[in-house]
This record gives C-alpha cells, sequence and structure tokens, in this order.
C-alpha cells in the first residue's frame, strides 16, 4: 500500500460523521452571530403631540351654568348659588351675567333668601336706565322680574304639595313670615313695573316698553291677590289686576279686536299638504322661522267691509291677519346669546302697521318670550310688503309675524 494513498484516502464511514460535524458547526456560527447584541437602533425623532385647545369662555360658562343647573336639580342649593355668584363676578360678558342672575333669582327664592332676592331685582331695575341703546339691559330686566313671579308661584305651590293652604288664618308662624316676605317681593316688582310703565312717553321710541312693564304688573299682581292677607288686601290687589287688564285690553284694540287674534294660530295648510309659507321661509336660518296662518275669520271679514267701505274710512288701516305671504324682503332675527345660553325658546308674535308703500310704519306690540321679543322686533321692522290694494288704491294694514326661536 503506498504511502499517499494513506493520505488522501477517508474511509467512507467517517464521511457522514464529517458532515454532521459541518452542520453543527455552521449552526454554531450561526448562534454566535444572532447571539451578539444587536447594535442599538438610533433614536427616531417624533414631533410633541399638539396641546388640546383651550375651552373658549363660552364654553367655560356654559358647563358652569350647567353644573349650577345640576346642583340645583338635586338639592344643593346653596352650591348651585355659589356658583353661579362665582361666575357673575369672574365674567365681563353682560350676557352670561344677566344668565347667571336669571338662574340665581329662582334659586335664591327657593332657598329661601329673600333679601338676596331683592337685591337681584334692585340691580336689574337701576342698571336697565343705564344700558345702551338697544334695550338690552331692560330686557335682561324684565327676563329677571319675570323669573321672580314664576319663582314665587313655584315656591308657593310647595304649600299646596304639604297640604296646607296659603290663605288659612290659623297657619304657623314660620309659614306666615315667609308669606309675608314672599308680598313684599312681589310687591316690589309691582312698584318697578310702574315706575317703568309710567316712565314711558306716548309714541316714544320705548314706548313699547310700557306694554311690557304692564303686563308684568298684571302678572304680579295676579300672585300677589292669590296671597291675600284678608279682604280688603284681595280686593285692592283685585282692582290693580282688573286695571292691569283695562290698560292691556286698551292697547291691543288699538291693533285689532282681541277675537280676531286667537291664542293658537294653527298654520293653514297648502294644496300639495305643506304648511302655507314654506316656500318662502326655505331661506330662513333652522333655527329661527317666520310662521304664516291663515287670517282669521274675522279679520277676513274687515277686508270686506273695507273694500265696501266709502273713500273717507279708507285712512283706518285694515287688519289682514298674517303678514307673510305679503311680503317681498325678509330679515331673519338673530338669537339673543343671553337666551341661547339660558335655553330659551319659543314662538314671538309681532304685530305691525305696515304702510300703503309696503314698508313697516311701527312695531305696535310683541307676544312671547320677553328676552326673544326685541330681536324678533328688531328683525320684523326691516321686512319690505308687497302693498295692500283695496278699491284700486292701496291701503296702510296691520297684521302680525311669528318666529319659532328654537337653540
Amino acid at each position: 500500500m503506498k504511502g499517499s494513498n494513506l493520505a488522501i484516502r477517508i474511509p467512507s464511514q467517517f464521511k457522514s460523521l464529517l458532515s454532521i460535524l459541518g452542520v453543527v458547526v455552521c449552526a454554531a456560527a450561526a448562534g454566535a452571530q444572532t447571539s451578539a447584541p444587536a447594535p442599538a437602533p438610533a433614536a427616531v425623532e417624533t414631533a410633541p403631540a399638539a396641546p388640546a385647545a383651550a375651552p373658549t369662555e363660552t364654553e367655560t360658562a356654559q358647563k358652569r351654568i350647567a353644573r349650577a343647573r345640576a346642583l340645583a336639580a338635586i338639592g344643593k342649593l346653596a352650591a348651585a348659588a355659589t356658583e353661579l355668584e362665582s361666575l357673575r363676578s369672574s365674567t365681563a360678558d353682560e350676557s352670561v351675567r344677566d344668565v347667571s342672575r336669571v338662574l340665581l333669582m329662582a334659586i335664591v327664592v327657593e332657598m329661601p333668601d329673600y333679601v338676596r332676592a331683592a337685591a337681584l331685582l334692585d340691580e336689574a331695575f337701576q342698571a336697565r336706565s343705564t344700558g345702551g341703546p338697544d334695550g338690552a339691559a331692560a330686557q335682561a330686566y324684565f327676563a329677571l322680574a319675570g323669573q321672580t313671579v314664576s319663582a314665587v308661584r313655584t315656591h308657593l305651590e310647595r304649600y299646596r304639595l304639604f297640604g296646607l293652604n296659603v290663605t288659612d288664618s290659623d297657619l304657623p308662624a314660620e309659614a306666615n313670615g315667609d308669606l309675608g316676605q314672599l308680598r313684599a317681593l312681589l310687591e316690589r316688582v309691582v312698584e318697578q313695573a310702574k315706575a317703568i310703565g309710567g316712565g314711558q312717553a306716548a309714541g316714544s321710541r320705548d314706548a313699547a316698553r310700557g306694554a311690557d312693564a304692564t303686563a308684568l304688573l298684571e302678572d304680579a299682581a295676579t300672585v300677589r291677590m292669590r296671597v291675600a292677607r284678608h279682604g280688603p288686601d284681595r280686593a285692592h290687589w283685585q282692582a290693580e289686576v282688573s286695571e292691569a287688564r283695562q290698560r292691556l285690553f286698551a292697547s291691543e284694540t288699538r291693533i285689532a279686536s282681541l277675537s280676531d287674534i286667537p291664542a293658537a294660530r294653527p298654520k293653514a295648510a297648502a294644496p300639495n299638504g305643506q304648511p302655507a309659507g314654506a316656500a318662502q321661509t326655505a331661506t330662513q336660518p333652522a333655527n329661527v322661522r317666520a310662521s304664516a296662518a291663515a287670517p282669521p275669520p274675522a279679520a277676513a271679514a274687515k277686508v270686506g267691509d273695507a273694500a265696501a267701505a266709502p273713500a273717507t274710512a279708507e285712512a283706518t288701516p285694515v287688519t289682514v291677519g298674517s303678514l307673510l305671504t305679503k311680503a317681498r324682503k325678509r330679515q331673519p332675527p338673530s338669537y339673543p346669546s343671553a337666551a341661547k345660553l339660558s335655553r330659551i325658546s319659543g314662538v314671538v308674535t309681532v304685530f305691525l302697521l305696515v304702510n300703503e308703500a309696503g314698508d313697516v310704519e311701527a312695531v305696535e306690540r310683541t307676544d312671547g318670550p320677553m328676552t326673544l321679543q326685541a330681536a324678533a322686533a328688531d328683525a320684523a321692522r326691516r321686512w319690505k310688503f308687497n302693498p295692500t290694494v283695496v278699491n284700486g288704491q292701496p291701503v296702510r294694514v296691520r297684521g302680525y309675524l311669528s318666529f319659532d326661536f328654537k337653540p
């Protein structure tokens, strides 16, 4: 056997073993590579998250008002009053202050804290004469005074719920003391309403405030009559109510007969089943709509009577009911921020005198939530109407527009 053959020949029984050893070595090398610590990845710079937008002053006020409502609803009246007082002192927004004051009045009467209630009334009463030309301060006073009367009604309802008659002469001393302070609060409202009504000169720009004051007086005197101490006291307040109602009646008859202005004005149906005037109001904002109503039968009769009347009577305005279908230019009202914050809604009806050319000559009266009346009246003044023609001649007319405010 030659030596060279010994150097290079590998017995067959070892070939498989060498193959296995080669696999093991490769696997070990691979394991060594994978087990080695990997280099740390480069740091990735990320932009900082944008901070959340800070709530606006209005949003903050709305949340605080909502919290005060909730506290009042669960019976924590003192905490609710504190929250509203804090809001009033920390904001410069007059509309927020007005809303807070109205809510605060309902709470302090329920607590009850009649000294604070009287102070709130006096504050608004004094501010109404120094308000701006838009009459916002006067409207704020009427809203607060109306809330006062409403809060007294609610407070009196508690007597009924507990089986007490406020006219009984043998009520406990605590109840008599409470009723005495309620009477004084109502009398304060009546005094202020008389002062406002007496200070409005006939024909002045603010003459409409006199009608608002008379309506407030009638409302407060009616509740005061309910808590009369005795017969003569009841007779006195009954006379106050009757006098106020006579003034209101006289104011309404300058516009139209009471029978011609129904309390509820159903919308007339058009031939296609849609409410009359739906097409005309399509351009109005969704939250404030002018609504039409069919002219009352008596009003229609008046138009016919005017057509047959002699020429000497044509100067008398003709009552035509809703003016919506006669409109050729419309102006939607703005939603007062104070009313929106306090979620006051409802229908305001504006009674107008329109001249022969179709221009608004005067706003004679408004009905509806007091805090919305000024906005509706200001918008109604900007409407233009097609002339109403009787016997071939344009005539002056009286009618109304109704605006539905929804928050």
